[in-house]
């Protein structure tokens, strides 16, 4: 059996399989199913680049560029900075030029700052018809701690009448730092390109979407829920192939260690079944 359902679903698919023999839900002696959750540190910038004046730069007025780019000159640092060994990556591209995305992004999600009327009219026709946005995204490690886990909610309830995931959160300030030294260093970037304006838009957050370590992997089954070939140490059929394997998140999306994770597991699998020891 292979769960994969992601890091938060697949905690709480194990923990609600309780029974007589697993009374805190399956493959959990350790008690580290849902523990150790992590997400990836997010930051963000936009910076506008009008057409006018701008016939110098072909990238800008240029119809149709592609600009997606990643830097990690800050990924492993040679000094600490302010604490900071490790950076991440800095994604640059261009921000997504379908006109419901652009006009949600240019009218703002804080309803306190929200543009509305002929102002939204004003910057669509300067932002989206008169320049181009070049932005990044930030992707940090997010380190795992004691306070950041999923669990059983113990009033909410599904359709099907059991118990949702509750997600408890608790960063450690070293989080927060990393983040901010990738979005200062993409902000250096952005500033020497000349654009006409330039806002930070996140410095600090978490991309939750991207998510590891409730199952976390290890040699230890005291300290681990899986053994090195992302099998359970107390159900030796059950095998969880997602984000959940990861001790940590590393600077980097989680996507493509996921799915060079789990062909690695299926030719362990494989092997396995060829030789009768599944």
């Amino acid at each position: 059996v292979v769960v994969a359902c992601t890091a938060l679903e697949s905690a709480r698919l194990l923990l609600l399989s309780r029974s007589g023999r697993y009374p805190n839900g399956l493959a959990n002696g350790s008690g580290l199913v849902g523990k150790n959750l992590v997400f990836s540190g997010f930051g963000r910038a936009r910076a506008l680049f009008k057409h006018a004046g701008r016939k110098d730069r072909e990238w800008v007025t240029d119809a149709a560029p592609f600009v997606q780019r990643s830097m990690q000159d800050y990924y492993l640092l040679d000094k600490p900075i302010d604490g900071v060994r490790k950076g991440g990556t800095v994604l640059f591209s261009l921000a997504h030029p379908n006109p419901i995305h652009t006009a949600e992004r240019i009218a703002g999600d804080r309803p306190e700052r929200a543009v509305w009327g002929l102002e939204l009219k004003e910057r669509l026709r300067e932002q989206a018809a008169g320049g181009k946005a070049l932005e990044f995204e930030t992707f940090a490690e997010y380190l795992p701690n004691a306070g950041t886990y999923v669990d059983l909610d113990p009033a909410e309830k599904d359709r099907w009448g059991t118990p949702v995931a509750r997600v408890t959160i608790a960063r450690h300030p070293l989080d927060f730092k990393s983040t901010k030294l990738l979005v200062d260093k993409g902000v250096e970037v952005l500033k020497a390109l000349g654009p006409d304006s330039l806002e930070v838009v996140a410095d600090h957050g978490e991309t939750k979407i991207l998510q590891g370590g409730t199952c976390r992997f290890g040699t230890d089954p005291a300290a681990s829920v899986l053994d090195p070939s992302c099998r359970s140490h107390e159900v030796k059929n059950l095998y969880v192939s997602d984000g959940s394997f990861m001790p940590t998140s590393g600077g980097v999306p989680f996507t493509l260690t996921i799915v060079a994770n789990a062909l690695r597991v299926g030719g362990l699998m494989a092997k396995r079944f060829k030789q009768g020891q599944l």
